[in-house]
């Protein structure tokens, strides 16, 4: 009886030791298939909105990390900020209003505004927008241009730049701030954040290069202020610096 319950005992103890082993491999198996799945990942193989979708649909911020630095973004450790450098792959595709219709598709819920202008025989516009954006909260400016009458706008060229900058509140409380510098898309997403657009404040300033262009903005800032309403924009120009309140 002894020798049996010995065995019997010895038997178990394998079985057990057999078990934590295999499981104790299953699970270092599978975390190491985790780390490659996502080492794996090849992003130049990703359009730019394949990369926004994988972006804003993913909950690792490893993950979400490496998209935005490979689409050329940086990030700023002191706000917990990602934002656009000068050439991000955005730059080389341009901008169609396609891009915001396919938005909550990619988890992206933002206002949006277009303030078109003549100027310099080329159709301009500024965009401006605040919102979610996946696991981050943000707002963007764009400086766009086209000369063909199509929807497509082609991103703003070195020598055509302005000055922006933008402080970023929610409920009322400050959040984070961008720039000033020259830029064609100025960028800020604070990460792990919610915002709720209509919650969402942009104290906004842009400086023109000349009078000129600063009269034609006006005109097109004008026609957008008339109709926003239940999301109202405001401004104070001095000069060719206006000071937009959104």
């Amino acid at each position: 009886i002894s020798t049996t319950a010995s065995g019997s005992s010895s038997s178990s103890s394998s079985t057990s030791e057999s078990t934590e082993a295999t499981t104790n491999g299953n699970s270092e198996a599978t975390t190491e298939a985790a780390a490659e799945s996502t080492t794996e990942i090849k992003f130049d193989n990703y359009t730019v909105e394949g990369l926004q979708d994988l972006l804003f649909n993913t909950e690792d911020p490893n993950t979400a990390g490496k998209i935005l630095e490979f689409a050329g973004f940086e990030y700023d450790a002191e706000q917990c900020i990602y934002y656009s450098q000068m050439e991000p792959l955005q730059r080389y595709f341009g901008f169609n209003y396609i891009y915001d219709m396919m938005a909550p598709i990619a988890g992206m819920y933002y206002d949006t505004k277009r303030i078109q202008f003549d100027y310099a025989g080329k159709d301009w516009m500024i965009q401006l927008w605040k919102g979610q954006y996946g696991i981050t909260a943000g707002a963007e400016i764009g400086l766009y241009n086209k000369t063909d009458k199509i929807m497509q706008y082609d991103c703003a060229s070195n020598d055509e730049l302005i000055t922006m900058s933008f402080d970023f509140y929610n409920q009322n409380e400050y959040v984070f701030s961008r720039g000033p510098e020259k830029h064609w898309w100025l960028t800020g997403f604070k990460v792990f954040h919610a915002g709720v657009p209509m919650a969402i404040d942009l104290d906004i300033v842009l400086e023109f290069p000349d009078v000129q262009m600063a009269n034609a903005f006006e005109q097109g800032l004008k026609e957008v202020a008339k109709t926003s309403f239940l999301d109202p924009i405001t401004y104070k120009r001095t000069a060719k610096t206006f000071k937009i309140h959104w």
